[in-house]
């Protein structure tokens, strides 16, 4: 087959410096909007460790505009054995310039420097932690509480987020500090959609009546081929009409699987007896979005974010419309003929404009309002907005600061999760309290062999005055469990490095990409030795 006109194809070489092409799968994944954010954005790591430079790897492949790394240590024999970032022949040399170059190889449209320099002392300075500004994301790895207090205080008044990666032998952690988020478009493992089969408008009523599985002029064709959306109206409609809208749901279920068996082995009465939920499973309102209604932000101001202007709007448009958000308008595919799918597809996407019409309405009486520009009906942010009026959320991450409070409160959080059974919380309250030894003694527990049985007890002392602060019993954190951090040392083992480096590049394009994911909320644990993770908010 001849070639397009004018066509020319591309060598290896162009193909790998076309970020269009060389980015091409990962953006089907995470959108053209997030990978552009993503690419411009730079990220600044703090410690080379195995961990750091594993994380660090999964945010150079997927195209981060630049990367920096600050570290004063040098390459020695350990990292040699753990960091795949390093080579036996450039011990002795500094740690940041190693993994930089190594990490560059990987993706040459990606910018890398270093930054041979102390990070403690740099961050304790007032005036060369300023250095993290040009930042839009950092990746703090083994640094003392102190120190990483100072860091995470100095990025949250700068709206920078932080990831903190504690990796400890077979346990690790992560920790995201991040500015309130807002999401508008989701990408969900599974939504239901909205059909409202169950108080259907006007338009859909109609045409409910018109392909119903019960009319008795169906010709065979039609009869199997009729969209299940119309065969759980009209069922509903007879269960209602004897039970009333509150009537038993497995009533309502025998009463369809009894209509699929009538009808045999036919795909569109097969979806119906699997879809039935779909019924009751729908909310007006989600309880993600009751929670934006209720939110302070959405009394709004002249200094409002257009989202939150979107959300009063939206809850303005549900006291005028029964309660309902606006239509997203999107349909399931299911079993049925082109003519009849199209034709329904109207119907919604004709509810679906009417809506956003009436919700553009909304949002331009209160930016009048406020003296801002109106919005146009054909506003993309709007659009967006509507399309996803069921899965809109925000975010609110704890500081860093709050957790290392150690309040009452937040130790009936982290009971909570010890009651469900959640173990692994115990090790996160351990490294806790390793954080506070590396802070008093400059060093990790049991750093050398020798020091493992005489750093037990200290340990144990600073993990009995955390348990306090928190309303903790003593017994919460077993002894053994500090006697592996005291045998572990604070190394680095590559495989649970690999692990929380990639979880941490994970949630560091979450946030910094848009976010199309939803990011983590707050602290993530890994207990290797078990192969058990939590996730909770610390």
């Amino acid at each position: 087959m001849a070639a397009p006109v004018g066509y020319k194809a591309q060598t290896i070489a162009e193909q790998a410096a076309d970020p269009t092409i060389r980015y091409d799968r990962q953006t089907r994944l995470w959108g053209a909007n997030a990978q552009r954010l993503l690419m411009s954005a730079r990220v600044c790591l703090v410690n080379a460790t195995a961990a750091g430079a594993e994380a660090l790897k999964n945010l150079v492949l997927p195209g981060f505009k630049a990367f920096t790394i600050l570290d004063a240590a040098t390459v020695s024999e350990l990292d040699t054995g753990t960091n795949f970032f390093v080579l036996p022949d450039s011990m002795g040399q500094p740690r940041a310039k190693v993994v930089s170059e190594l990490l560059q190889e990987l993706n040459p449209l990606v910018e890398g420097a270093f930054v041979n320099d102390d990070p403690a002392e740099l961050i304790q300075d007032p005036e060369r932690i300023k250095f993290f500004s040009a930042f839009q994301a950092v990746i703090a790895t083994d640094l003392s509480e102190r120190v990483t207090r100072t860091l995470a205080s100095f990025l949250a008044a700068q709206s920078i987020p932080l990831f903190v990666v504690r990796a400890n032998g077979l346990v690790a952690s992560l920790r995201v500090q991040a500015p309130d988020m807002t999401i508008v478009e989701q990408k969900l493992d599974h939504t239901f959609p909205d059909l409202r089969l169950n108080d259907p408008w006007p338009q859909l009523k109609e045409f409910i009546e018109a392909n119903h599985h019960l009319r008795p002029d169906l010709s065979s064709e039609e009869y199997t081929h009729t969209p299940f959306v119309c065969i759980l109206a009209k069922e509903w409609e007879r269960f209602t009409a004897e039970h009333g809208t509150d009537g038993p749901k497995g009533v309502f279920m025998k009463q369809v699987r009894t209509c699929c068996t009538a009808s045999g082995v036919i795909d569109s009465f097969q979806e119906a007896g699997a879809k039935c939920m779909l019924l009751w499973s729908v909310p007006k309102v989600p309880a993600n979005v009751q929670a934006l209604f209720d939110a302070e932000e959405s009394n709004i101001s002249a200094d409002s974010p257009l989202f939150w202007i979107f959300v009063r709007a939206m809850k303005d448009f549900t006291e005028s419309h029964e309660g309902y958000l606006p239509l997203p308008g999107s349909l399931p595919d299911m079993t049925t003929t082109n003519r009849v799918y199209l034709a329904l597809q109207r119907v919604f996407n004709e509810k679906a404009a009417a809506d956003r019409a009436a919700m553009c309405d909304i949002v331009n009486g209160h930016l009048k309002s406020l003296g801002r520009e109106e919005l146009a009906p054909s506003d993309e942010q709007l659009k967006l907005f509507c399309k996803n009026s069921r899965e809109v959320t925000a975010i609110r991450v704890r500081s860093l600061e709050d957790e290392y409070a150690s309040s009452k409160e937040q130790g009936e959080r982290i009971n909570e999760k010890l009651m469900e059974g959640e173990t692994s919380i115990a090790w996160y309250l351990a490294m806790r309290a390793e954080e506070r030894f590396h802070t008093k003694y400059n060093r990790h527990a049991g750093a050398d062999d020798s020091q493992v049985e005489t750093d037990l007890p200290m340990l144990k002392e600073e993990c009995t005055a955390l348990l306090s602060e928190l309303s903790l019993p003593a017994e919460t954190v077993p002894d053994e469990m500090l006697h592996e951090l005291c045998r572990f040392g604070g190394g680095h083992l590559h495989t649970m490095a690999a692990f929380i480096g990639g979880a941490t590049a994970q949630e560091v394009i979450k946030v910094i990409g848009g976010p199309v994911f939803q990011p983590l909320n707050n602290t993530f644990v890994y207990n290797g030795i078990e192969s058990a993770g939590v996730q909770f908010e610390a």
